[in-house]
């Protein structure tokens, strides 16, 4: 019995072990999304001189903001390689403002001599909805189903070159900003940063009449110039998160180690039993 209570304590120890070890420190991209057409899906909309807005448009001329439909992959191995969430429909809606912020410009040293301008946003939220069902390990979620959403608080920004036709929107926790995610696949309660990078291309700034693409730009003094672009992106975080419907490795650990101990005993009792008898 002595034996048994030293391999039990053992068994518990090198569990505790692995659990309590963190892992190292990896930025891993987890998830990410594409345009489903060539119609740009995002608009920012400058809002008197200062004051502006970005949002989703659920076509390439809405002036409100709106659902579109995107293609979504999660990127974690567990779900690569079981083709698991790989380029599902998703409805993705966006949505962010900014108040009193001029656009930043930097000089590039660059021939002819350019800037690279730079948007502060306030507060950024979005979301990637399922369209259809989605089966993880035994666990299926419905159509509707939250893939990622994000609420940004500050200091999110877009950032492109003066006069460029493509642009950028990007935040990180890792600068001390705000990015909190929430996912019904997805738990992030173990990241210690996240961020995410939203490509604006195919920028349209249209000005005058007739219409001449101005691409980014911004007056002296004033937010960005409004225009049209189509989202891309992709969303990090650090370490990865934990996928729901999936034990992760150290609790598979723990369990083998306990059905190691369950064993054992069940042996020794019937080892005592033949003896006794």
């Amino acid at each position: 019995m002595m034996m048994f209570k030293k391999l039990a304590l053992t068994a518990v120890a090198v569990g505790g072990l692995a659990a309590a070890t963190p892992s190292y420190a990896v930025v891993t991209t987890f998830a990410d999304f594409s345009a489903t057409t060539q119609v740009r899906n995002i608009r920012w909309q400058k809002v008197g001189s200062k004051n502006g807005m970005i949002y989703s448009t659920s076509t390439g001329s809405a002036n409100t903001p709106g659902n579109v439909n995107v293609k979504f992959s999660f990127l974690q191995p567990y779900f690569t390689n079981n083709n698991i969430a790989q380029s599902v429909t998703a409805v993705f809606l966006l949505s962010g403002t900014t108040t009193n912020d001029a656009a930043s410009k930097t000089p590039l040293p660059t021939v002819p001599p350019t800037n690279y301008l730079t948007q502060s946003i306030d507060s950024l939220t979005f979301s990637f909805k399922s369209t259809a069902p989605i089966t993880v390990g035994n666990v299926t979620y419905a159509a509707g189903s939250n893939l990622l959403s994000g609420t940004v608080v500050a200091n999110s920004t877009i950032g492109g070159t003066d006069g460029g036709f493509s642009a950028g929107l990007t935040n990180s926790t890792a600068g001390g900003n705000t990015v909190t995610y929430t996912s019904d696949f997805l738990d992030f309660s173990n990241t210690v940063n996240r961020s995410f990078s939203i490509s604006l291309d195919a920028l349209l700034a249209a000005v005058g009449s007739p219409p001449v693409n101005k691409g980014l730009n911004a007056g002296n003094g004033q937010s960005l110039s409004s225009f049209r672009a189509t989202a891309t992106g992709s969303f990090s975080s650090d370490p990865a998160p934990i996928i729901n419907a999936v034990p992760e490795p150290a609790v598979w650990g723990m369990m083998i180690a306990g059905f190691g101990v369950v064993g054992f005993q069940s042996r020794r009792r019937r080892s005592i039993k033949s003896v006794t008898a």
